[in-house]
């Protein structure tokens, strides 16, 4: 604690220990261990500072104050414009979801005297084509057994993907369905690996990786494995990786896309690959996942231990997704990237203007003890 003299304004001597090079040499003396950091005493008293005569110690102080409200203000502000674009992203995704925010396929087809197919009808072609090529690989894996099927109640051992229980849900935009994850997997659902870091081996994606609906490729460490090893785990475009934990229960289960051609590139255990048959739009499904209405099941389905929410294949696949038809999954796609690129543009733009606004601060006290700072209120 200090306690100063009456030499000098105790509000002066505040801002005069807030500026960046007294902190920094601050720091370089710290004593301790992490967690209890000290600056001794001895450097504290070595100090010296600039004090003004009385009068003008008051005027310093009051020029100071004003700057800082000024600027406080316009951080203030950013802020509240910061919240606002987080909420209008929201709303795009509630109106996307909810077939408000394009044209439905059943306006435009009604308008332009047309027929289209209903996400119903796409939905029974997708569970036929999945329970296709099921029969195609057992009878292939029958084949090479030699065990060549002579009846077909060998198809019966087929398991339906679960159905959505839409009691409870409200209704949708003509044209849409229900469906459950599972329902529109091409493949099964996977975890990665856990592998420790090393020098040499295969890159690994770091959870770090998902950001804003995009898997950065070139967020991840080498992993202690072989190529043969992590074949299984390589991840390719339009891959869809889940998170399975994090300590925030808003970010467990968030959802990212491979938008590229990965190079040699694997994902670890923290991640669940989902793999989405071709009559889904994967960014649509990416948008669609990480919107309020899949978040709350998510939310819901997500187990604590130790502090960590997670989530597992069981919980993702049976989370129930509103499915419109094709072409107009590609519409609400276009038209929710294009807006989230306008917002992501201007939150880049917020964050400069934050970073600029912490460095007047500074400007302002390296400013005002150094003899140059002129009163704003001044005519």
């Amino acid at each position: 604690m200090l306690r100063p003299s009456a030499a000098i304004r105790p509000d002066l001597l505040a801002y005069y220990l807030l500026r960046d090079d007294f902190r920094a040499a601050a720091r370089s003396k710290m004593k301790g261990t992490a967690g209890q950091l000290r600056v001794p005493e001895q450097f504290l008293e070595a100090q010296t500072l600039p004090v003004p005569p009385p009068h003008d110690q008051k005027r310093l102080a009051e020029t100071i104050d004003s700057y800082f409200t000024r600027l406080d203000d316009v951080t203030a502000t950013l802020e509240r414009v910061r919240r606002n674009l987080k909420r209008y992203r929201a709303s795009i995704l509630k109106a996307a979801v909810e077939g408000r925010l394009v044209p439905t396929e059943a306006e435009l087809a009604r308008a332009e005297g047309r027929d289209y197919e209903p996400a119903s009808v796409l939905l029974e072609r997708i569970l036929a084509e999945r329970r296709r090529r099921w029969e195609d690989g057992e009878l292939a894996r029958m084949k090479a057994a030699g065990k060549v099927p002579t009846t077909d109640k060998w198809k019966a051992r087929y398991k339906e993907p679960a159905e959505p229980d839409t009691a409870t849900l409200p209704s949708l935009a003509e044209g849409w369905c229900w469906a459950t994850v599972d329902q529109i997997l091409s493949e099964r659902l996977v975890n990665g690996r856990s592998v420790k870091t090393a020098e040499h081996g295969i890159p690994v994606l770091r959870l770090t990786s998902l950001r804003n609906g995009l898997v950065d490729l070139s967020e991840f460490k080498i992993g202690a494995w072989s190529a043969s090893e992590a074949e299984p785990f390589l991840v390719r475009q339009n891959d869809i990786l889940v998170s399975r934990g994090n300590g925030s229960i808003h970010l467990v289960g968030l959802g990212a896309i491979v938008s590229d051609h990965p190079d040699f590139v694997a994902f670890p255990d923290t991640l669940i690959r989902v793999r989405l048959c071709d009559r889904i739009d994967r960014r649509f499904f990416v948008a669609l996942w990480n919107s309020r209405d899949t978040r709350d099941q998510i939310e819901r389905k997500a187990k604590t231990t130790a502090g960590i929410y997670k989530v597992n294949q069981v919980d993702v696949a049976a989370c129930v997704l509103q499915v419109p038809p094709l072409a107009e999954q590609v519409r609400i796609r276009n038209m929710v990237e294009k807006v989230f690129h306008s917002e992501r543009a201007m939150v880049a733009e917020i964050a400069g203007t934050k970073t600029r606004t912490a460095a007047l601060h500074q400007a302002v006290l390296d400013g005002a003890f150094g003899g140059v700072l002129a009163n704003p209120n001044d005519a």
